[in-house]
């Protein structure tokens, strides 16, 4: 039958097959249409899986047949559909007895059965299979089975081809989308001890799997740091770099280890460290930064049951690559971190070993923990015959023993270092984590009366015996990390050298003078002669140069720059400024305009005045000529009232210009902001200060005051200008001392010339004042030497 004799299904078909809306609804819509066209029974459309390799029932439709009885999917290469799959023709068979490679359950008998394969140009995509239990298909029938089988096909391959695009566009902005959330949650801390499960977690919830563990380089050895699932918690700490192993199969290899087969011996091991006892498969990638190993990050056993492929390896390394950023930045914190505590530390070490008082360096000791450790309380006690008595608490200069609160604390401190070992104790929700029931009910009562969560006790002793105890107690359980244990201990020890230094100290106070000397005296005696020789020639050198080497004796002060002379510049009648003819920084000679005031109300005064004076004169002569002496007499009298007017409306007009006082620099800031603000007669304009010669005044200390004296040469070193020296001369000496840092100076005022006015007020720097030339002796041995005569003078009777 030509096609010409079906156009009416045809195009009905064809119609139809363009509304679908998507591959799915396009299967659907094709198998109603054949059902209603070739008035089938049932109706079955297989599509070729090239993955599988095998035709799977996508649609169906059936009325006669059960579902149960017909197959999901066949083999693409054996039976009837492979046969019509591979050819291009439909095929139209009656009275089928199924066999195993049919499409319904073997045995299952029909009365007429026709199969279409479904071709796009010539690749196969399908086939269409009609299947009748009650009627026959006619040979017309089977010809629009084929007609409609070659519209379906390209319809069907477009809708699939779509559907795929789709799905992996949706499925690209899906992972972007977890990556980005991944991200996120990696980026949000940078302490290693928070971002470990972070990373187990999310890795395992994006990867939907039952387990992950995450693995970090440590010397030489990949070691676990943290796991989730069903890994047991003793694989924490685990080392693992040997060939056969997971962690080493996959450094040695520098990729990816996908392991699906359960036989796997590497599945075996790592068998032992789960606690379900199953792993179907399991996949272990490297974590790297740029190029760098860092570790490696391993999920077992799928949460669906299925294998891990090609696309599960590919995003657990974009995780593994988010993680590493956040690893190594996590790592560069805990450097930073741990670089901060042992500067912490070793500033600490310095102040405990500066002193030799014992009850200083008790004091420095619990004070000096607070910059490497948080606390809110720390104390320290000392064995005394047998018993731990509180020497020291943080922040407090005495200890009050009768105090209760310090009573409780030193019971506490006392049975801890009878213990003779370290003692942490914590709180949390009201329960005290000790096995010992005499622990739980002394710390049951002492936190609830000091309002502590946490008490910490380490011994401080040597090879001599006990020492003492330091103890710690804060508000907050488990307020000590592992860092901070390990840099208590280091600290402790320190702690405890200082200490007993300072004990023996106490006891025998010159043992640390005479034995040094007494030691340099054997050494010398036991040096061959010539040495000795040398030796006592080089100090008779050196004591030669000492004594008649000169050198100049400086006394030396900070040294602050003020102005030779200061001068308010005034203004003489009330106005408003209208014109500023100076800035800030600029120089103004004695006598300049700096300022002018609005004159308007005095000149036109005084334009009346000389208006009256014209219009007088001429009255004079008026009236001396018609009126006699007397009349113009009077008239003189005005003539001269209206000169004094004048005058005065001159001098007033002239008092509008503010002119400096003196000579010197303008040092009021934002002169032009004044213009058109009103001033009183008397009002500070501005400020002058003469910077030429300056003045400094420099602190120089008590003890040196009496080498200084009026005419003595200053060196000055500005801070602003370190590589120049300015010379001046001493002008004056304050007669009375004053404290500066907590020492007693007095206050030396020089003159230094300051012609390109580098200097300028307020400037900070060094002074050295130059008291004569003396032997380098002298000035090397002069302080040693008053101290030493001070300290005899308080020694005498």
């Amino acid at each position: 039958m030509s096609e010409g004799n079906h156009s009416v299904q045809i195009t009905d078909f064809a119609r139809a097959l363009c509304s679908a809306a998507d591959y799915r609804s396009l299967l659907s819509i094709i198998s109603e249409e054949l059902i209603s066209h070739l008035r089938a029974e049932n109706l079955l459309l297989w599509i070729y899986d090239e993955k599988q390799q095998r035709l799977r029932r996508e649609a169906s439709r059936l009325t006669t047949l059960s579902s149960s009885l017909v197959h999901e999917s066949l083999p693409a290469d054996t039976g009837i559909l492979s046969e019509v799959f591979q050819s291009d023709s439909a095929r139209r068979l009656e009275d089928v007895h199924a066999t195993q490679q049919s499409s319904v359950v073997e045995g299952t008998t029909l009365s007429s059965v026709l199969l279409a394969p479904l071709r796009d140009r010539a690749r196969s995509i399908g086939v269409i299979e009609a299947l009748n239990i009650e009627s026959r298909f006619s040979a017309e029938e089977a010809e629009l089975l084929e007609e409609l089988a070659r519209l379906a096909a390209p319809a069907i391959r477009a809708r699939r081809e779509q559907d795929e695009l789709s799905a992996g566009m949706l499925h690209a902005v899906t992972r972007l989308t977890q990556l980005y959330d991944v991200s996120q949650s990696f980026n949000s801390t940078i302490e290693f001890a928070e971002l470990a499960p972070i990373i187990c977690n999310r890795t395992a919830s994006v990867m939907d799997v039952e387990s992950c563990s995450l693995w970090l380089v440590e010397k030489e050895e990949l070691v676990c740091r943290e796991v989730i699932g069903h890994y047991r918690r003793d694989l924490v700490g685990h080392a693992e770099t040997d060939a056969g192993t997971v962690i080493g199969e996959m450094l040695r290899d520098d990729a990816p280890l996908v392991v699906n087969d359960a036989s796997d011996p590497r599945l075996a091991l790592r068998l032992g460290h789960t606690e379900n006892g199953a792993i179907d498969s399991l996949v272990c990638v490297p974590v790297k930064y740029e190029k760098q190993w860092l570790g490696g990050l391993e999920v077992i056993n799928k949460r669906d049951g299925s294998k891990f492929v090609e696309s599960d390896v590919d995003l657990l390394t974009e995780i593994a690559a988010q993680a590493a950023g956040s690893i190594r930045n996590a790592q560069r914190h805990e450097a930073e971190r741990k670089v901060k505590e042992l500067h912490a530390l070793l500033n600490t070490s310095r102040e405990i070993i500066s002193s030799l008082d014992l009850d200083r360096v008790l004091a420095v000791v619990v004070n000096q923990v607070a910059t490497i450790i948080p606390f809110d309380r720390c104390a320290i006690a000392l064995v005394t015959k047998g018993k731990y008595d509180i020497d020291a608490i943080a922040g407090e200069t005495e200890v009050n023993q009768k105090d209760p609160k310090v009573k409780e604390l030193g019971g506490i401190m006392d049975w801890a270092g009878q213990s003779g070992a370290e003692v942490y104790v914590s709180q949390q929700n009201g329960e005290i984590d000790s096995p010992r029931a005499e622990t739980v009910a002394k710390f049951q009562t002492h936190f609830e009366s000091s309002g502590m969560r946490s008490f910490y006790a380490l011994p401080l002793a040597d090879e001599e015996g006990s020492l003492g105890l330091l103890a710690l107690e804060s508000k907050s359980p488990d307020f000590l990390t592992a860092s901070h244990l390990e840099l208590l201990k280091i600290f402790a020890g320190q702690a405890t050298v200082a200490i007993r230094n300072a004990q023996l100290y106490r006891q025998v106070p010159l043992i640390s003078a005479l034995e040094p000397l007494a030691a340099k005296k054997r050494a010398f005696l036991a040096m061959p002669k010539a040495r000795r020789l040398t030796l006592i020639g080089a100090i008779a050198a050196i004591a030669l140069f000492l004594i008649f080497f000169p050198l100049n004796l400086k006394v030396g002060g900070s040294a602050y720059v003020l102005p030779t002379r200061t001068a308010a510049v005034d203004a003489e009648v009330d106005g408003i400024i209208d014109q500023i003819n100076y800035r800030e920084g600029d120089f103004a000679p004695a006598g300049a305009v700096v300022a002018v005031l609005r004159g308007d109300e005095h000149l036109l005064n005084l334009n009346q005045a000389k208006a009256r004076y014209d219009i007088l004169a001429r009255e004079i002569t008026r009236s001396q000529a018609a009126s006699g002496a007397a009349a113009a007499q009077i008239e003189r009298v005005k003539l001269d009232q209206a000169q004094r007017e004048i005058v005065l409306y001159q001098t007033k007009l002239e008092q509008t210009q503010i002119r400096a006082q003196i000579s010197g620099v303008i040092v009021t800031p934002k002169l032009e902001e004044k213009r058109g603000r009103f001033i009183k007669r008397g009002e500070a304009f501005c400020e002058q200060a003469n910077v030429n010669p300056i003045v400094i005044e420099i602190a120089a200390p008590e003890e040196d005051i009496g080498l200084v004296s009026p005419g003595k040469e200053v060196w000055l070193k500005a801070n602003a200008f370190p590589e120049r020296k300015f010379i001046g001369r001493v002008s004056r000496i304050s007669p009375q001392a004053t404290i500066e840092q907590d020492e007693r100076v007095f206050i030396v005022r020089a003159e230094i010339e300051n012609p390109d006015q580098s200097l300028r007020t307020g400037m900070l720097g060094r002074a050295k004042i130059l008291t004569g030339s003396h032997s380098i002796g002298y000035v090397l041995l002069r302080d040693p030497v008053r101290w030493l005569e001070k300290k005899i003078w308080n020694w005498m009777p």
